[in-house]
């Protein structure tokens, strides 16, 4: 079913446009395939498009936010954190901490509910709000058994 919608946006767009802009079809194709990405706005390239299921967390630096990646990359967007979680799939992505956005398909343990701590892919142990708790026990189920 949501082949279909993507599949009548893209023939709408083809069909309305008078020029055809790649990036949007591309855009476009990579939703279709189960790829969406983000498109962010960074001080040294100006516009990047990065996969969303590549973002590792995102951690918020005053009025600007830091992508981690799976590679290890860092890209710093000069978005907020609350721009950025508005654009992402809620699916895949929750607010941790006030100051932190994580993958949930990301996470590879939560190590200690009681001290609020999660164990990121790449060894990284993050923090938790209190407020955030019932949806980390949601979201992350499946691994409290572990």
């Amino acid at each position: 079913m949501k082949t279909d919608v993507i599949k009548n946006k893209i023939t709408e767009y083809v069909l309305n446009s008078s020029d055809i802009d790649v990036e949007v079809l591309k855009e476009l194709r990579d939703e279709l395939r189960g790829n969406k990405t983000i498109m962010l706005r960074t001080f040294k390239t100006g516009e990047v498009i990065i996969p969303e299921n590549q973002v590792v967390r995102v951690e918020a630096q005053k009025a600007y936010s830091i992508f981690h990646l799976e590679n290890g990359r860092q890209i710093v967007s000069s978005r907020n954190l609350n721009y950025h979680q508005k654009q992402m799939d809620k699916n895949m992505f929750m607010r941790a901490h006030r100051s932190q956005l994580i993958n949930i398909f990301q996470v590879e343990k939560i190590i200690n509910l009681h001290e609020r701590k999660l164990l990121m892919k790449g060894n990284v142990v993050l923090e938790f709000s209190r407020r955030n708790m019932a949806e980390v026990k949601s979201k992350l189920h499946h691994l409290l058994d572990k």
